[in-house]
């Protein structure tokens, strides 16, 4: 499959502008899809990059849909993965933070299983949106402290460095 996220994104949200539910199981086997070609090391957009379109995807399509809340009840936040990304102050220490969190993600999907494991019916459930708002609250503040508001990261990091954050 080729898809053009970016593109997609755009066109989900525009064609499911009030019912979640259809927007869902549109977006449901491109979620699973995503992360398998990012395990297969072929997707062009980082793992920070692409949970940001997709929370934004989101929130343009269903305005105030979800309170974002720290997944504690999950799995605490590392107070050293906080402390990281107020204090990111270039790329290269941006993707590092990217890969950090983007573990400690996957540790979260794996700790618990069930349907958190399943890309495909996960985002059907809210912690799956809280989960990730967290997760680009915390890209906001490092993109804040690396000095990249999001449309200046978007215009001024190229393509082949995206990939990476």
């Amino acid at each position: 499959m080729h898809l053009d996220l970016r593109l997609y994104l755009d066109q989900v949200a525009l064609t499911h502008p009030s019912d979640p539910l259809a927007y869902l199981w549109e977006y449901a086997p491109v979620h699973a899809w995503w992360w398998r070609e990012r395990n297969r090391d072929r997707q062009p957009l980082g793992f920070l990059t692409y949970h940001r379109l997709l929370i934004r995807s989101f929130r343009r399509t269903f305005p105030g849909a979800w309170i974002p809340v720290q997944p504690a009840s999950l799995v605490p936040f590392p107070i050293l993965l906080a402390e990281e990304a107020s204090s990111l102050r270039d790329l290269d220490t941006l993707q590092r933070y990217s890969g950090d969190l983007e573990s400690w993600s996957r540790g979260v999907h794996h700790t618990f299983g069930g349907s958190v494991r399943d890309r495909e019916r996960s985002i059907f459930e809210r912690w799956f949106w809280e989960f990730h708002v967290f997760l680009d609250s915390q890209f906001s503040t490092a993109l804040a402290a690396s000095g990249l508001p999001w449309p200046t990261y978007l215009a001024s990091v190229p393509a082949h460095e995206q990939r990476l954050v």
